[in-house]
């Protein structure tokens, strides 16, 4: 049996690897790995989640490196309490990631498609990857807006072959929902900027004044008076 650019066979199991590829492979073979998915049943929601978290957690060790580089001092400094931090953060994924399949299964209905919720988690997860090039793009400008455009490009790929959606109104609603979402980011970065700058600026002030801290009281103490010489 011929294999696909996903490299699996159609009858073969769906697994976690398998959707690992598939999410890496979709920008490169979009038509290939899409009509490979829309002609097998979704995968289990248990492959979609840990497929999602694998790459949202890309994305957040990714944005945890762009925090430490603007603002040293931003994250804590014991390495549990940063894993315990990122724990909680990845435990909140999977509730948030249901209401975010939600709003995208509400688009791709307008988009006129037939597809059920569960196809709409399986385009969320794999959009994922957007997510973790984002987080990694994200200080380049202009080069944050490129996963932005591929997100727009998966979401009416996913719309058209695993909804079965018109290919143009897919491409419409998606196009203006990627140039809304670059548009806010784009907003929010300017009201950062100053305040990570401020930051900065405060955050090596109090570095200089926690280095000074120890010489104070040197510098500060008075000279202690010579002794008496004996007569």
């Amino acid at each position: 049996m011929e294999e696909t650019k996903t490299g699996a066979e159609p009858g073969a199991p769906y697994g976690l690897g398998r959707m690992l590829q598939d999410t890496v492979t979709a920008p490169l073979w979009p038509r290939a790995v899409f009509t490979a998915l829309a002609d097998r049943p979704a995968p289990s929601y248990g492959v979609m989640i840990a497929n999602l978290l694998a790459f949202c957690a890309a994305a957040y060790a990714a944005a945890i490196f762009q925090a430490g580089a603007a603002l040293p001092g931003f994250l804590p400094e014991a390495p549990l309490s940063l894993a315990l931090a990122l724990a909680a953060v990845m435990a909140l994924t999977v509730p948030f990631s249901f209401i975010a399949a939600g709003v995208l299964h509400t688009f791709m209905l307008l988009c006129g498609g037939e597809g059920n919720f569960q196809r709409s988690y399986q385009a969320l997860s794999l959009l994922s990857l957007a997510a973790a090039l984002e987080a990694i793009l994200i200080s380049f400008d202009p080069l944050w807006l490129l996963p932005w455009l591929l997100a727009a490009f998966l979401a009416a790929a996913a719309a058209r072959t695993l909804h079965r959606a018109p290919v143009l109104r897919a491409a419409a609603v998606f196009v203006l929902l990627a140039a809304f979402g670059a548009g806010g980011q784009w907003w929010a970065q300017q009201r950062l900027i100053p305040l990570v700058r401020t930051a900065r600026v405060f955050s090596a002030a109090t570095a200089a004044a926690q280095a000074m801290a120890p010489r104070a009281p040197l510098l500060a103490a008075p000279a202690t008076p010579a002794a008496p010489s004996p007569a």
